[in-house]
């Protein structure tokens, strides 16, 4: 177990971030205390307005900090403009690549951008879409009752996922993700319309992780903000 304050060099997760902004030759600040009054961010890459938060399991258990200390930082960085991305230790050790493909997504570093209008829409069998999200999806797996893909050159490049409410006529719009390295652009935006088109729900909802996403890309889909219940 690593103490933030104690190591001067960083813990684990923060050489592992900064090994990879080194990587991709992008410039940033650590342990900046200058943005956010009485808050220190671990990483902040000015040129982006993006912030990365680098969570250890122990250091940032409830039992160390206030139940809605990650939640305020978050909303503190979107006054201010600044996307806040809060990287625990277990996605890093578990799912490094998923980790990064994440990464190269949000700072729009993936070399391979394919057009959706390029791609087919199939569904997609249970076992694979177990087995896709399980790779490359950092929650890994969900029990869908609708999987689709999208498929370009007969190879299968994203999926996108719902789960079928009690309440008649209700969905969870549950996963989305992409092979690592590439973007399909509005890849999401076309599997969702195809959802609509084929089951025609009566509503659609969504659960957003905040320490990962942003309102603009629900909005994006047709998704208006209810509540929040954290930042997870």
């Amino acid at each position: 177990m690593e103490c933030p304050k104690c190591n001067r060099h960083g813990t684990n997760i923060e050489r592992f971030i900064h090994n990879y902004l080194h990587s991709k030759k992008i410039s940033y600040t650590i342990r900046n205390r200058k943005i956010i009054e009485n808050r220190e961010l671990d990483v902040y890459i000015p040129e982006r307005k993006i912030a990365i938060e680098c969570n250890g399991l122990y250091w940032h258990s409830d039992g160390n900090k206030y139940k809605n200390y990650h939640l305020e930082k978050t909303e503190n960085c979107e006054k201010l403009g600044i996307r806040l991305l809060q990287i625990f230790s277990d996605e890093i050790e578990f799912k490094p690549k998923a980790t990064i493909n994440r990464l190269n997504n949000i700072l729009g570093l993936n070399k391979i951008k394919i057009d959706s209008e390029k791609c087919e829409i199939r569904e997609v069998d249970y076992d694979l879409t177990e087995k896709f999200l399980l790779k490359y999806h950092l929650e890994g797996p969900d029990k869908p009752t609708h999987r689709y893909g999208l498929y370009y050159k007969n190879r299968l490049l994203s999926i996108m996922t719902f789960e079928k409410c009690k309440t008649e006529g209700l969905y969870l719009y549950s996963r989305y993700c992409t092979i690592n390295g590439v973007e399909v652009i509005n890849g999401d935006k076309k599997m969702m319309e195809h959802f609509k088109n084929e089951v025609k729900p009566q509503k659609i909802i969504a659960r957003s992780c905040r320490r990962w996403n942003v309102s603009s890309h629900f909005e994006k889909l047709g998704f208006i903000f209810s509540k929040s219940s954290g930042i997870h």
